[in-house]
């Protein structure tokens, strides 16, 4: 059951939403916040990019529970661009993007990467536990697996960007943090895309 943060939905009290008016308020409050931090985009790339976190995050607000539980249908944390949501999701991979994007070339390589901190350890485990959680999901047909995964990737990567300077590394060092880089905004975009959930150029 889904529920307002008022209470239960309900007809005799007039607490029902109906789906065109949760995907008309999703988009406008979507442009709303991309309109306070985003000036460089034009109208018609502002209302593709909030279509895009509008359908985002009210699937994950979905997906991402237990469907054996109610569902708590709050505006606030369902387009957070910092809590347990699309939109941070969604940043969180096209961040990594970006930052391959100003290293100036994909360093994917067959080589055997050279890890030196926990930081890049505790990421590199985590993305190489993508398949095995891809399966829980779809075995148990539980899809909160994979959505709790990708949440705690992009925690993962947080950590280690903070301990890990990557585009001031250098040498191999250099190369193995961009290529954990790549390796986290490729899983993150397909583990979203499994979801249903797209992932924007830039955000």
């Amino acid at each position: 059951m889904v529920r307002l943060p008022e209470g239960k939905m309900s007809a005799r009290s007039g607490r029902v939403v109906e789906i065109d008016e949760v995907l008309n308020e999703a988009k406008n409050r979507s442009l709303e916040i991309l309109r306070q931090h985003n000036s460089e985009f034009s109208g018609k790339e502002l209302d593709e990019l909030a279509e895009i976190i509008a359908m985002g995050a009210l699937k994950f607000n979905d997906l991402s529970q237990n469907r054996r539980t109610d569902i708590t249908f709050d505006w606030d944390k369902m387009l957070s661009f910092e809590g347990f949501s699309a939109p941070f999701l969604q940043y969180s991979a096209v961040r990594c993007a970006s930052i391959l994007r100003k290293a100036g070339e994909l360093h994917m390589t067959n080589d055997k990467l050279q890890i030196g901190h926990k930081a890049e350890l505790s990421l590199a485990k985590k993305i190489l536990g993508f398949p095995a959680v891809v399966l829980e999901s779809a075995d148990s047909l539980e899809p909160h697996h994979l959505a709790k995964y990708l949440f705690e990737l992009a925690g993962e990567y947080n950590s280690f960007y903070a301990n890990c300077p990557v585009l001031k590394a250098e040498g191999e060092e250099k190369k193995t943090r961009l290529f954990l880089t790549q390796k986290t905004g490729d899983t993150l975009k397909q583990g979203l895309y499994l979801l249903g959930i797209k992932t924007p150029e830039k955000m």
